[in-house]
């Protein structure tokens, strides 16, 4: 699959530069959705050290407990004492409550098209669209997704197609039409100008 994404995604000339250049890790991350959500959570707004060191204080809190029991029997204060934010520690309450209520389960979700999976999970508070499309392609493997609003790949796209600055609106408009060519492997495409952000600095 992988191979017959970059021969697609190198009709591109300037994105087959980038894929002649660089190598990607297409592998799941392994975690169910609702765990990679609340790793999501977690590390939101931190550097990856910090992150790290969170979640893996957070773990050791929930030990052999099933996840989504001990979230949703908690206090606010234990979350807090391994470092959650308030904020934080009633964002992934809210999941846990969410997925408890809608009887979600990976199963579930696999079966669903990606905009019925964007549309469900952002009703959680504290889950945005960016948080479930990165769910999508790291934990899904689903190979469309285009993250508009991840900061390196929108500054990715516009620098190799050559896109000025635009008010928001019209920006993603652009963006979308032009890398319509990318379908059906926009995510992979994704991953590449992930990949390369350090040349994009050049």
């Amino acid at each position: 699959m992988i191979e017959k994404a970059k021969n697609h995604l190198r009709r591109d000339d300037k994105l087959k530069n980038i894929i002649d250049s660089v190598e990607i890790n297409v592998q799941s991350n392994g975690l169910g959705c609702f765990q990679s959500l609340v790793k999501s959570i977690i590390s939101q707004q931190l550097s990856n050290k910090a992150a790290a060191t969170i979640y893996g204080r957070f773990l050791d809190l929930v030990g052999d407990r099933d996840l989504q029991s001990f979230l949703i029997e908690t206090e606010i204060a234990p979350l807090r004492d391994v470092g959650l934010s308030f904020q934080k520690s009633q964002y992934v309450k809210n999941t846990a409550t969410f997925f408890n209520d809608h009887q979600l389960t990976d199963d579930l979700i696999e079966k669903m098209d990606d905009a019925s999976i964007i549309s469900l999970l952002t009703q959680i508070k504290g889950v945005g669209q960016w948080t479930v499309e990165m769910i999508l392609i790291f934990n899904l493997n689903r190979l469309d997704v285009l993250p508009i609003d991840d900061l390196i790949v929108r500054n990715g796209i516009k620098k190799i197609l050559e896109i000025e600055n635009l008010p928001k609106k019209q920006e993603d408009a652009l963006i979308i039409s032009k890398t319509e060519h990318w379908r059906p492997y926009r995510s992979i495409a994704s991953l590449y100008i992930w990949a390369n952000k350090d040349n994009m600095k050049t």
